[in-house]
């Protein structure tokens, strides 16, 4: 999704084994404890007093013996002694599984899920992706703290990509592209807002939310058309924002009753308002030649027989893929 040149960033690897996504992990005691310790330990070294004398000497000795070792705790430790809060809460919901979850899945997705038939890719604890981890979110944090916005939207869209693309995990992707969605909205980095929208979107439309799912991306078009033009990116966003209405389409046509056929239709003009909004070289190879007068004065034509407005639509909509 997420295909811009310029500036690399680490990727977090090849998929890991595929395995359903657990529940919320409670907080463990010990790492609360550790936390405690280190702030602790701090402040009696600024004060220059001896630990000795508090009677964490024995703590310290743990602690020592900690070291070299990397999994998730000692790792938010280190993000937190470092002074990057944000960071540290962000690195805490992906560990420990806990992400908020930003969309309500449609009831249909839930019962997938439950039964396997949708699979979510866990994301696997190792050293080397915890300390990528770590450190793009670091790194997002400390640009986060200068004037230009814009390195920081781009490292949280390459975070929710990942998510979205390697480990089919929408709810984690969903938070991250929010994320840079509300940096955009409060600062100048409207060179990404596209982008964030249309991965918003489309966590919704795999999360089973279409109609919310067509909100965004038409935000996403509109957005990144004031910015960049019609850019390969609205493409991309286009041709998802048809595809979309088109299944919406597929699936009310299938119910077969009045009040469906006329939703059928509405997502099919939607299909149109899309198409007919492309440059004309594209417009004219979406529609497969057809003539743009004759395919408006069709729609414009009144007709009470929704049924055979139906015919007349999916005749002039052929509805292709996009290359």
């Amino acid at each position: 999704m997420h295909q811009e040149k310029g500036r690399k960033f680490a990727k977090m690897g090849a998929a890991p084994k595929l395995v359903l996504p657990t529940e919320t992990q409670q907080i463990q005691d010990d790492e609360f404890a550790s936390i405690k310790l280190s702030a602790q330990i701090t402040d009696n070294e600024k004060a220059g007093r001896d630990p000795r004398k508090k009677g964490v000497e024995d703590r310290r000795d743990q602690e020592i013996g900690f070291e070299g070792k990397i999994d998730r705790q000692s790792v938010s430790m280190d993000i937190l002694k470092r002074g990057y809060l944000q960071a540290y809460l962000d690195f805490f919901y992906v560990t420990h599984n806990c992400v908020p979850e930003i969309i309500q899945p449609s009831r249909r997705y839930r019962e997938d899920l439950e039964n396997r038939k949708i699979l979510v890719r866990e994301y696997e604890q190792t050293r080397e992706k915890l300390e990528e981890l770590r450190d793009n979110l670091i790194k997002a944090e400390q640009e986060a703290r200068g004037e230009d916005k814009n390195d920081t939207v781009e490292r949280y869209l390459e975070i929710a990509d990942n998510f979205y693309h390697i480990y089919q995990n929408y709810q984690f992707a969903a938070y991250f592209y929010r994320k840079s969605m509300k940096i955009c909205a409060s600062h100048e980095a409207g060179k990404w807002e596209g982008l964030c929208n249309m991965g918003f979107g489309m966590c919704h439309a795999k999360l089973g939310k279409a109609e919310e799912a067509i909100k965004f991306l038409e935000d996403a078009s509109k957005k990144e058309a004031e910015v960049n033009g019609f850019s390969k990116n609205n493409q991309k966003i286009s041709k998802e924002l048809i595809d979309i209405c088109h299944l919406l389409a597929a699936k009310y046509e299938n119910e077969n009753d009045e009040k469906s056929i006329n939703q059928a239709l509405y997502y099919y003009e939607k299909c149109y308002a899309v198409k007919i909004s492309l440059p004309f070289f594209i417009y004219q190879r979406k529609l497969n030649d057809l003539d743009r007068t004759s395919t408006k004065e069709i729609y414009a034509t009144k007709l009470e027989n929704s049924t055979l407005k139906m015919q007349i639509t999916k005749r002039v909509l052929p509805i292709t893929k996009s290359t």
